[in-house]
C-alpha cells in the first residue's frame, strides 16, 4: 500500500495478525505447511493440552489431532478469526448472499425493478426459496426445511439492515461467551423454534428476527444469574426493547412477526438458563458442544439442499398431476370455502407491506395466496408502449405469487361509473382485451 508521498504505508498490527491467522487457518484446513515456519507443539482442540510437535493424537484425551469435530472446528474457526465470531461473520455473510439471490431469482421473473429492493423483495420467489408458511401446509408437503431457510431470507434492504445491526450488536458478545459451536445452535434452534410456532398460527413469515430475539433472551437469561447493578441495567434496557418490539408488531404499524419473535424470545431464554454461561471447560463439555454445533451447521445444509432440490416445484394448488405435493395441497384447498372471484379474471390486487396495487389475470386463490399473471398498477404505461413499439407483440407478463399475509383486497377489474376498469384502457390502446393479448402466450 502507498501512500500520499509515494512511500509504502505498512498495514497496521491487527490486520497483519488478522491476515496472517487467516492464511494460517487456509493452510491448516487443507492441510498445507507453513512456508519457513519452524514446527511448533501443538494444543489439543478439545482439551487444551500441549501435545508433541509429530503427534496424531491427545495424550491426554484421546481425541484425534487430525481428524475429530474438535480439530476440524478449530481450524474452520481459524479462516474467520479465532477471537473474532466466525459464527456471527459466516452468518452476516449467508444472509447478504441469500439477499442477492432473492433480488436476482425477483429480477429474472420481471420483478425487482424501482425501490423493490428497499422492503419489496416478496412473492414467488421468496416462497421457492423457503419462506415460512402455515402449519398444514408444512404437514401436507413435508416442507419442514423452511423453518430453517426463513430465517436467512428478508423483504428488502430495510429488512436486512435493522436485522443483521443486530446481529452485529448481540452475536460476538454471545459467541464469546458460549462458544461458536453453542451459539451457533442457539441461533438455529431458536429460530427454527420460532418460525415453527408461528407456523402454528397461521403465518407467511421471513427474516432472521426470531434467531435474534432468541439471542435477546439468551442475554436476558444471563441477566437473572449474575448480579450487580451493570446486569439489571442490562435487564431493564432489553425489557424495555421487548416491550416496544412488541408494542409495534400488535399495532400493526409495522409487519412483524410477533409469535416468532415471541417464541423465539422465550426458546433462548430457556437455553440461556440450560447453558452455563461461559466457554465448555472439560472434555465432557467441549464434544457435548461440537456436536450440538455440527448438529445446526449440518440441519443448515440439509434445509437448503432441499430448497435447491424443490425449488422449481408446482406452486401449491397449481398443478395436481406433476406434483403429488401440489395434489395434496389442492385437496386441501378444496376443504375450505371457495374464492368468490374466478380463475382468469381480471383482478385489482391490494397488498401491504408495503402498500402495493398489482392488476392481471387470476390463475389461482387459496388459503397460501393469490398467483396471478401481472403487473404493478404504476407500471401500467409503460406496459402499453412496450407492447406498442416495433417487436413488442410478444411481451408477456410475469407470474406472480402473494402470500396472504400481504393481500389485503383482491377486487374484480370492474367500471366505476364513468371510470372505465383498467381491462378496457388496455382494449382501447392495444385493440383486444387482456385476456385475449395472454391467449398467445397459453
Amino acid at each position: 500500500m502507498r501512500g500520499s508521498q509515494g512511500g509504502e504505508l505498512a498495514l497496521s498490527y491487527e490486520w497483519q495478525r488478522r491476515l496472517e491467522r487467516w492464511k494460517s487457518g487456509m493452510r491448516g484446513l487443507f492441510g498445507g505447511g507453513g512456508g519457513n515456519n519452524q514446527p511448533r507443539p501443538q494444543i489439543c482442540p478439545a482439551c487444551g493440552a500441549l501435545v508433541g510437535i509429530s503427534a496424531t493424537r491427545c495424550h491426554v484425551c484421546g481425541t484425534s489431532l487430525r481428524f475429530s469435530l474438535a480439530a476440524f472446528s478449530k481450524k474452520f474457526s481459524g479462516i474467520f478469526g479465532e477471537h473474532e465470531a466466525p459464527v456471527t461473520t459466516v452468518l452476516l455473510i449467508a444472509n447478504m448472499i441469500m439477499l442477492g439471490v432473492s433480488w436476482m431469482a425477483l429480477a429474472a421473473t420481471g420483478g425487482g425493478g424501482g425501490l423493490s429492493i428497499l422492503w419489496g423483495l416478496s412473492g414467488v420467489t421468496q416462497y421457492r426459496l423457503g419462506m415460512s408458511i402455515p402449519l398444514p401446509y408444512l404437514v401436507v408437503g413435508h416442507e419442514w426445511w423452511r423453518v430453517v431457510t426463513a430465517m436467512f431470507l428478508h423483504g428488502g434492504l430495510l429488512h436486512i439492515g435493522f436485522n443483521m445491526m443486530a446481529l452485529m450488536q448481540f452475536g460476538p458478545a454471545i459467541e464469546e461467551l458460549y462458544g461458536s459451536a453453542r451459539y451457533l445452535f442457539i441461533y438455529v434452534f431458536t429460530g427454527a423454534f420460532g418460525f415453527l410456532v408461528s407456523a402454528g398460527f397461521g403465518n407467511f413469515s421471513l427474516g432472521a428476527s426470531g434467531a435474534l430475539l432468541g439471542l435477546v433472551g439468551v442475554m436476558l437469561a444471563i441477566t437473572t444469574k449474575r448480579g450487580g447493578t451493570y446486569m439489571r441495567d442490562l435487564r431493564s434496557r432489553l425489557i424495555s426493547s421487548v416491550v416496544i418490539l412488541f408494542v409495534l408488531g400488535f399495532s400493526h404499524l409495522m409487519a412483524m412477526d410477533n409469535y416468532a419473535h415471541g417464541a423465539g424470545l422465550a426458546s433462548g431464554f430457556v437455553l440461556g438458563k440450560i447453558f452455563a454461561d461461559r466457554q465448555p471447560m472439560n472434555l465432557g463439555e467441549r464434544r457435548r458442544a461440537y456436536v450440538l454445533g455440527w448438529l445446526a451447521g449440518l440441519v443448515v445444509v440439509a434445509s437448503f439442499t432441499l430448497m435447491f432440490i424443490h425449488y422449481r416445484d408446482a406452486l401449491p394448488g397449481e398443478s395436481t398431476q406433476s406434483s403429488p405435493a401440489a395434489g395434496k395441497s389442492a385437496l386441501l384447498y378444496s376443504q375450505h370455502k371457495a374464492p368468490i372471484v374466478d380463475p382468469h379474471s381480471i383482478v385489482v390486487v391490494s397488498l401491504h407491506s408495503p402498500k402495493e396495487k398489482v392488476w392481471g389475470e387470476l390463475l389461482d386463490i387459496n388459503p397460501s395466496g393469490v398467483t396471478l399473471r401481472g403487473i404493478d398498477l404504476n407500471s401500467f404505461d409503460h406496459f402499453i408502449r412496450q407492447i406498442n413499439e416495433p417487436d413488442g407483440e410478444r411481451i408477456g407478463l410475469p407470474t406472480i405469487f402473494f402470500p396472504m399475509n400481504r393481500v389485503e383486497r383482491v377486487s374484480l377489474d370492474e367500471p366505476t361509473g364513468s371510470i372505465p376498469s383498467m381491462n378496457e384502457l388496455f382494449a382501447r390502446k392495444i385493440g383486444r382485451s387482456l385476456t385475449e393479448y395472454l391467449s398467445q402466450f397459453a
